[in-house]
Parts: structure tokens; C-alpha cells; sequence
């Protein structure tokens, strides 16, 4: 506004007067951001206060009912699953292989296993499925004669042809481990 004709008082007049309505025009945005979020809040209020006033009548209603019928039937009730869940579960003991695989882990010392595969077959033997890599045909072997002392009794057969290599000798193993 240097470049106008107009004298410097009207120019002093009119920033002011710029100044104002640019702090009105502001003050108007805000105030109607603010009425526009009040509006947007209303409805959830509304929902939360009528929720709690459910919650405080069920709790009223709660603390009124002495409850005893409702908690003897509902230990009825669970008394009856019991039973029928001890009666249909009785002699469906499956194995744990939790433990057999803790065993194989805790063996496996020098040797790196890549796959351990467990199934049952029938009721009373689990085939267990490993390969892997052994560091040198010795710890191979050593770790075979492991797994037959875990196996108790079961002869554990490996391959010519993993022997052959004496270093980074890749493994796959298959045995059948009979359930007590």
C-alpha cells in the first residue's frame, strides 16, 4: 500500500480495519469448528450416558437379586460338563510329543536339524522323521548311537551314502519309537 494516493491516515484506518475483519473472519472459523465438533460429540455422549445408566440399573438390579438360585444352577451345570467331559474323554490319552522332541533337542548337540517330523502309526508307535547336517561323519554316528539309547531297543539305520563325506555331511533319518 506504499504505491496508493490515498493520505496516510486513511491507510493507517483501513490495515486496522484489514486487521479486524481478518481476526473476525478467524474467530468465526474457530468458533464454528468448535460448535461442528460439540455436534459431532453430542450423539456419542448421549450413547455413553444411557449406557451408564444401563450398567447402573444391572448392577442395581444384581445387588437386589440375592443370586444363590442362579450360582447353584450354574454349578449344576458345570458339574453335569464335568462329568459328560471325564466320561467321553476317558482313554483318549494322546501321546505327549512335547517330551520326545525336547529329548531329540537336547541330543542333537554338534549337529544342525533342518526337519523333525513326529506322526502317530496306530496306537502304540510314533515315527519320527529327521534330517539335517552334521558337522563330521563322527558326530553323525555318535548321535546316531544317541537316539538308539533314546529309542530303547530300536536299531536305528543310516545310509552308505551318508557316510561317505566326512565333513558337512547331510543327514535323513526315519525311526519308530513304541509308546509305553
Amino acid at each position: 500500500m506504499r504505491h496508493t494516493l490515498l493520505p496516510l491516515k486513511e491507510r493507517v484506518t483501513l490495515r486496522r480495519e484489514y486487521r479486524v475483519r481478518t481476526l473476525i473472519v478467524l474467530l468465526s472459523a474457530v468458533s464454528g469448528a468448535i460448535f461442528v465438533g460439540a455436534c459431532a460429540l453430542f450423539p456419542a455422549y448421549l450413547h455413553t450416558w444411557s449406557m451408564s445408566r444401563t450398567a447402573l440399573s444391572d448392577v442395581a438390579a444384581i445387588n437386589n437379586d440375592s443370586g444363590k438360585d442362579n450360582l447353584m444352577n450354574v454349578r449344576k451345570a458345570l458339574s453335569a460338563d464335568e462329568a459328560l467331559l471325564t466320561a467321553l474323554g476317558g482313554g483318549t490319552e494322546a501321546p505327549r510329543f512335547s517330551n520326545l522332541i525336547a529329548s531329540i533337542v537336547a541330543i542333537h548337540s554338534p549337529l544342525t536339524i533342518s526337519s523333525l517330523s513326529l506322526s502317530r502309526q496306530g496306537a502304540a508307535s510314533i515315527a519320527v522323521e529327521l534330517s539335517g547336517v552334521a558337522p563330521t561323519r563322527d558326530d553323525l554316528l555318535q548321535f546316531k548311537n544317541r537316539l538308539e539309547a533314546l529309542a530303547a531297543g530300536q536299531k536305528i539305520n543310516l545310509p552308505i551314502e551318508e557316510l561317505a563325506r566326512s565333513a558337512n555331511v547331510p543327514f535323513s533319518i526315519q525311526f519308530t519309537i513304541d509308546l509305553p
